[in-house]
């Protein structure tokens, strides 16, 4: 990777790692409910989803994409209309929070927190957004792999692990959010709004493209 490069490619990664979006409100959430501990474990979702859609660009996908920006397309709205739909499905449970007996503070599943985020992560394909523009650059035609691919993204990893620890410790900071009825419904809807709101910009992005 050239210097010209990253000083494009870097700005870009870290506008995005750092938007506050659904995967880094969950992180601020889980961190405020639970711990910092179990905001961090949770993220490793995020990375494992971003890991995969990165080496999938690396041995072929990128290649496909290059050549065709109806692919990208395709998965960017597959992409959005899952996220729309799971953002409503947190707005709609923001009840819990009222329900006798319900608590914010119940000991966490952290294989579920996990499970959560890559989800998201998953269908809310970042790594995609942000390395496409960059594909013609970085893939050598005729290599089954491209290293710079795989260069970039594991730089692209490491912002996003800075990013997933500072929400998470400004989750710390706003802890009291978890523990009343106001905070709780903030936070759910917060990550709701936020789901949507990354659907909606995407399915743009895709059709926009």
């Amino acid at each position: 990777m050239t210097s010209e490069f990253l000083s494009v490619f870097v700005p870009a990664s870290l506008a995005l790692n750092f938007y506050p979006g659904p995967n880094n409100i969950f992180a601020l959430s889980n961190a405020a409910r639970h711990d910092l501990g179990t905001s961090v474990f949770a993220s490793l979702g995020r990375q494992a989803a971003y890991a995969g859609l990165i080496a999938l660009l690396a041995v072929g996908l990128g290649s496909l994409v290059v050549a065709s920006p109806v692919v990208f397309r395709g998965i960017a709205l597959f992409g959005a209309c899952f996220l729309g739909w799971l953002g409503i499905r947190m707005l709609t449970r923001t009840s819990r929070a009222e329900a006798p007996g319900y608590s914010a503070l119940a000991a966490p599943d952290r294989v579920q927190l996990c499970r959560d985020e890559f989800t998201v992560a998953f269908a809310n394909p970042k790594p995609l957004i942000v390395l496409v523009p960059f594909l013609p650059g970085l893939i050598v035609p005729g290599e089954i792999t491209s290293g710079a691919v795989l260069a970039a993204g594991a730089l692209f990893l490491t912002f996003e692990a800075v990013a997933a620890l500072t929400y998470g410790l400004a989750g710390r900071r706003f802890e009291w959010m978890a523990t009343s009825d106001a905070g709780r419904r903030w936070l759910d809807r917060a990550g709701g709004i936020s789901v949507i709101l990354a659907g909606t910009l995407l399915a743009h992005t895709a059709i926009k493209g």
